[in-house]
């Protein structure tokens, strides 16, 4: 992809989203700052500002990459995992879906090498599905390991469901694409598509020194 389409990206990511998500926060400050809300609804008000603010972020840090900014320069993995992990365990716990996420990790590596990047990325796709997928009550269970050699991502649902979020179109495309990631990087990935039953996956991504 040449510099001049990447611009282009960024530019139309930027336009597309950023007006929305601004919205967003700003009406959720507004109910904040309203004398008439109620600290309850003020609390979920607080975590819609929150959660779109971290969207607002991630989005700008996307473009910062399509601009040629190196990703994750500077950072570890393990750092970019703990991180990732508390803020969506938070989230996750905040709708009632139970669970939680192991880490086991013998080393560290750049944040920036390509199966970090994609260990990363995976996991938050792991997170989103968990959100769409699985009702309250649900319980799920992570495990993270990072060694010398590899990065093992498992996850198991003790239930998943159709995208319980309305008015959303299913595209399918998130778990293919990683797979095919993945599999271009030396590793594997396998999961079961169980919508009714249980549900599990298993990702191995190989650390070529680079």
């Amino acid at each position: 992809m040449n510099l001049a389409t990447r611009n282009n990206i960024a530019i139309a990511l930027h336009d597309s989203l950023s007006g929305h998500l601004s919205y967003v926060a700003l009406k959720s400050q507004q109910r904040m700052d309203d004398p008439s809300t109620t600290e309850s609804d003020r609390s979920i008000w607080l975590d819609i500002y929150n959660q779109t603010r971290y969207s607002l972020d991630a989005m700008h840090t996307i473009i910062d990459v399509l601009n040629g900014k190196e990703q994750y320069s500077g950072q570890t993995i393990s750092t970019l995992i703990n991180t990732l992990i508390t803020e969506n365990n938070s989230i996750i716990h905040n709708l009632g879906i139970k669970g939680q996420t192991l880490i086991h990790l013998t080393t560290d590596h750049p944040a920036k090498h390509p199966s970090c990047i994609e260990a990363i990325s995976l996991l938050e796709e792991l997170y989103s599905n968990i959100v769409r997928h699985c009702h309250k009550g649900s319980t799920y269970l992570m495990t993270v390991s990072v060694d010398l050699h590899c990065i093992t991502i498992t996850q198991i649902d003790d239930e998943r469901h159709p995208n319980q979020i309305t008015g959303l179109k299913h595209h399918g495309y998130g778990l293919q694409t990683h797979k095919k990631r993945i599999t271009e990087l030396g590793g594997t990935m396998s999961y079961s598509d169980n919508e009714h039953d249980g549900w599990s996956l298993q990702a191995r991504i190989p650390l070529a020194m680079h």
